[in-house]
């Protein structure tokens, strides 16, 4: 998952990304807001009339707790169900996802399954 090496000239080298992702996943966990992940457009921190491609959960229509930058390029829903596969630990899954659906006017949305995120490694 964190072997993509499109956003290294961004700065964000594998490693770093991995260390930025890995705590707003927590926070999207401690917010209730972990279990649906979608993909929106969300502002830039310092700018917010910029707008750039994520991954993001959701509280209805908008992006509530950015998790990934996208590449403009990146096709947004199948980023969205692979990171959802790693996520729920099923990566060889990730063309099958059947935890993903589209509703009415809205984005693909996917269920993240938190207890197999945070349950403890061996």
């Amino acid at each position: 998952m964190w072997k993509r090496t499109n956003f290294v000239k961004a700065g964000f080298p594998p490693q770093r990304r991995c260390d930025e992702v890995t705590p707003k996943l927590k926070d999207a966990y401690d917010n209730g807001t972990l279990k649906t992940l979608t993909w929106g457009y969300s502002e830039a921190e310092n700018d917010p009339n910029k707008r750039f491609k994520s991954l993001c959960t959701t509280t209805g229509k908008d992006c509530h707790t950015l998790i990934l930058t996208l590449l403009d390029s990146d096709d947004h829903e199948q980023e969205l169900k692979d990171f959802t596969a790693v996520l729920n630990g099923d990566a060889k899954e990730a063309f099958m996802q059947d935890s993903c659906s589209v509703k009415p006017r809205h984005n693909l949305t996917c269920t993240v399954d938190i207890f197999k995120v945070f349950q403890a490694r061996e």
